[in-house]
């Protein structure tokens, strides 16, 4: 047995992510402490990928591998191998090898001398530039092999020359493991050949759900068995899927009342942007919380408390210090707020404070402008990518590709749990830990999304759920809503969101 270091999430739940570094030690943790020979490593994973491609039939046309001289290339090889052997006539007609980088050596070596054995045609890129433009344009599957996980740089001329071809070309593109110029080390604006499907070995790579390369990665397939199950228990990066979060939400007692199920306070909304507050109201109401105050300036107070049922709606005292915060158990603030001077008085009254609190939108802004200290209680933070640059002063384009990276300093900076809004939601805790959710659902890109989801936030931290649950569950909910919304609606206003989500977070424990 492999030794592994402690879970830092507490259990098995939820699908690890793992680093190239990461990924390169459990092959070498499993090759000397196991004794699994990686031949035999090479072949499991071949004969995983081999099955996917039957089951959808993506196995019966012309299939042509990518192949560079790491164990990605040997792995296609394998699958071209494995084809070839169950059927041997299609060998020399249907399958063909292109090798980007010369003849590999090792393990991939060994896989192509067998391919080769077999009748499954080899050509060289771009010695035999035309032939492989001809066999590419024939080919009804691309198998990508020229590079993976430890790619540390850009492709090289000649192997992102030969990924342009195949990028080009009609074919199904399915990446082995990660798609080529997909890595840790890659940096922005380098060639990746964009794929239909990934076919990822567990632990799946972190690499392809980091926002900027995601898009690259398709369907991502996961191929398990290569490695023991417990394999990437001790990354800190998790994937999130929907059967996570009924362990993230407790049940409600049946006999419970408003205030043990928690009061969240809203602070929202500007003259000509009522509807954020409205909705930030409705996703604390849809969140489980028992109570909702949502305070605005008196000017717009005619326009939203008409919109709302449940939900207390306020006018903001003239006073921040007269604000009644003691029965309150979170407090939301941003949503189409403003930056003047009563924003910035109330800011201030409630980061003095001790409430859990959501910052999103004018919030975060107003947090980068007035710097205070950072606070003890839990604080969660929802940047897009913009306000996230505002914050760190990085990049957009630097955090939506090494968000590890540059969250984990302002997570631990800010004693907060950042939450970065994306086609893929990345969340960091002060911990070190980090959790993910693959939404790839352009349905949620609607005005409005991101106050629902502050909403969110703030009601479960109302109900007691500590920081990193609460965004993770939110995040979840929200997703799924979303997901909900459109198999429902087709297009959709964020104002279906809400109640999507009520009924997703009501319905975990059959309440």
């Amino acid at each position: 047995m492999v030794a592994l270091r402690q879970d830092p999430f507490g259990g098995p739940a939820l699908k690890p992510l793992v680093t190239a570094a990461y990924a390169a030690d459990l092959d070498r943790r499993i090759r000397d402490e196991a004794g699994v020979p990686e031949a035999a490593l090479m072949e499991n994973a071949a004969a995983g990928m081999e099955s996917v491609l039957r089951s959808r039939g993506l196995a019966e046309g012309a299939v042509t591998a990518l192949v560079g001289k790491g164990n990605n290339g040997g792995d296609a090889l394998a699958v071209l191998r494995r084809l070839a052997f169950s059927a041997p006539e299609r060998a020399g007609r249907d399958l063909a090898a292109v090798l980007s980088s010369g003849e590999p050596g090792g393990l991939a070596g060994q896989q192509l001398r067998a391919a080769r054995s077999r009748g499954v045609r080899i050509l060289s890129w771009p010695d035999q530039e035309a032939e492989c433009r001809d066999l590419l344009a024939r080919s009804s599957l691309v198998l990508d092999g020229i590079a993976g996980t430890g790619l540390s740089g850009p492709l090289r001329p000649r192997e992102a020359s030969l990924a342009d071809a195949a990028g080009s070309c009609g074919a199904v593109k399915a990446a082995v493991d990660v798609p080529s110029g997909c890595g840790d080390g890659v940096p922005p604006g380098s060639a990746v050949l964009k794929a239909d499907l990934t076919l990822c070995v567990e632990p799946l790579k972190a690499c392809s759900l980091r926002p900027a390369l995601r898009p690259f990665a398709g369907e991502i397939v996961p191929i398990p068995g290569v490695f023991p199950g417990d394999a990437g228990s001790d990354s800190p990066v998790r994937l999130l899927d929907a059967g996570d979060l009924p362990g993230l939400v407790p049940a409600l007692k049946p006999d419970t009342h408003k205030y043990e199920r928690g009061h969240c306070l809203v602070f929202a909304g500007n003259r000509g942007t009522s509807g954020a507050a409205v909705l930030a109201a409705r996703g604390g109401t849809a969140g489980g919380a028992g109570l909702i105050t949502l305070y605005v300036r008196s000017d717009i107070w005619a326009a939203a408390a008409p919109a709302l049922a449940g939900e207390i709606v306020r006018p903001l005292p003239e006073d921040p210090s007269a604000l009644n915060l003691g029965r309150a158990n979170s407090a939301v603030a941003g949503p189409g707020w403003g930056r003047d001077d009563t924003a910035v008085s109330v800011f201030r009254r409630l980061w003095d404070s001790d409430l859990p609190l959501v910052l999103d939108a004018d919030a975060l802004a107003l947090l980068g402008d007035i710097t205070p200290p950072s606070r003890k209680a839990p604080l969660i933070l929802t940047p897009h990518p913009g306000e996230a640059e505002r914050l760190t002063g990085r990049p957009a384009e630097d955090i939506l590709r090494y968000p590890e990276e540059i969250l984990s300093v302002l997570s631990r900076g800010r004693n907060a749990v950042v939450v970065l809004k994306s086609w893929v939601t990345w969340m960091a805790s002060p911990d070190g830990r980090f959790a993910v959710y693959d939404g790839m659902d352009g349905s949620l890109a609607v005005g409005g999304s991101g106050d629902v989801l502050a909403g969110l936030c703030g009601a479960l931290l109302a109900r007691g759920l500590d920081a990193f649950q609460a965004a993770r569950a939110a995040v979840l909910a929200h997703g799924l809503a979303g997901a909900a919304a459109r198999r429902a609606q087709g297009h959709y206003g964020a104002d279906a969101l809400p109640g999507y989500a009520a009924r997703i977070l009501g319905g975990l424990h059959g309440e």
